[in-house]
């Protein structure tokens, strides 16, 4: 019923899966209480899809059931359930202040007002976020930070419509929590509250002498390991400033790298491996085999290292990358400036510079031990 309402009615049912804040939806005037009643009877349902789904077997199969935007319908639902509590109002109306502009108000219609139950440790927790990455406006933050929602109760406050979910605990986990957090510190920070939000999810910052990635950008994942860097909540920081007057909301431009995929989900996951799937050997046996190290080819040991060079790492560069001629702008409104990064390194007085062209992927092995005693637990005599 939900999924085909949002198709029929995006408008009264929006998909919450890209609604950017959910603040603005029930902390509105007297004159949008339809937009309140509507937000909030879209949490309901997504309330009753939760319990509903809490009720079935766990062998239910949910693909193609539960869609995206299903899913953060039930997560926001909970998020609100969670934080806010609506209890009687005297009547009178409370304005809200967001965004510069005096356009909500706390106190319903209906003589109801919304609160945050857990203002003070969403309050704490960015400023343990803006200590953990070293903020270069910390006093100023702090002092937003620290009278936020009593200045937005009283109507004094100018904090945009991402604080105010902050404050409510309405954000959404992953991509858009690591998006949330450091657009809710820049706006609780007066003197960069002029460059607004970041316009992608994977903006970095630069301000002052400082510069913040998000961890799958191709500068947190090269520089992520440089001592006295801190990472927190998907961030990666701080890190040098770029050379040059790049400041604000940066995008990098990094080709992602075509790896191969060792297992995926096309029937029988061990086909990809080169298994027939016409095998007829017992679980136990293929795990035995797996664990044999008969089995194992004996890795060549590494070349004698050449002499120790010592390197330096010295900054780096953003430079900026030209648009191809006749492509259109896929994302309209939004800025379109992409920067390439490098970096410059000191190799014994020689200045060396690395370009990032592609975006780096890690692999690692998860630690033997623990594979050995998953199957030790499962088929009790394994080795």
């Amino acid at each position: 019923m939900l999924t085909r309402a949002q198709y029929t009615e995006p408008i009264r049912f929006p998909d919450f899966s890209k609604v950017r804040t959910f603040s603005n939806s029930f902390l509105v005037s007297q004159a949008q209480d339809t937009k309140r009643r509507d937000f909030l009877f879209q949490i309901l349902i997504g309330a009753e899809i939760f319990i509903r789904i809490r009720l079935e077997p766990l062998t239910t199969i949910w693909t193609s059931v539960v869609t995206d935007a299903i899913s953060a319908l039930i997560v926001t639902a909970d998020l609100f359930l969670q934080n806010t509590q609506i209890i009687g109002g005297s009547g009178s109306s409370v304005p809200v202040t967001a965004n510069g502009l005096t356009t909500a108000t706390l106190v319903t219609p209906t003589m109801y007002k919304f609160v945050s139950v857990w203002h003070q440790q969403n309050s704490e927790g960015l400023l343990r976020f803006a200590e953990a990455l070293q903020w270069p406006h910390m006093d100023e933050a702090r002092r937003c930070i620290e009278t936020a929602y009593l200045d937005l109760t009283a109507g004094k406050s100018t904090i945009n419509w991402d604080m105010c979910d902050w404050l409510f605990g309405l954000v959404l986990p992953g991509k858009v929590f690591r998006h949330r957090i450091m657009s809710s510190l820049v706006n609780a920070t007066p003197s960069l509250r002029s460059i607004g939000g970041a316009p992608f999810y994977e903006n970095g910052l630069v301000v002052q002498n400082k510069s913040y990635w998000a961890k799958r950008t191709v500068l947190a994942r090269v520089l992520g390991g440089i001592r006295g860097t801190g990472n927190i909540c998907g961030w990666i920081g701080p890190l040098p400033a770029p050379v040059g007057t790049v400041k604000g909301w940066v995008r990098l431009n990094a080709r992602r790298v075509d790896i191969p995929v060792p297992v995926r989900d096309t029937g029988n996951a061990l086909e990809s491996f080169g298994i027939d799937n016409t095998y007829t050997e017992t679980s136990e046996n293929i795990i035995y085999t797996l664990l044999n190290p008969n089995e194992f080819i004996t890795p060549s040991p590494p070349a004698v290292p050449r002499p120790h060079r010592r390197f330096t790492f010295k900054s780096i560069n953003l430079e900026l990358v030209p648009s191809a001629t006749g492509t259109a702008n896929l994302n309209p409104g939004l800025p379109p400036e992409e920067y390439r990064a490098s970096l410059d390194f000191d190799l014994v007085g020689e200045n060396v510079r690395y370009t990032l062209y592609s975006n780096p992927v890690f692999v690692t092995a998860p630690p033997m031990r623990w594979f050995t005693r998953h199957v030790q637990t499962s088929y009790g005599d394994a080795p």
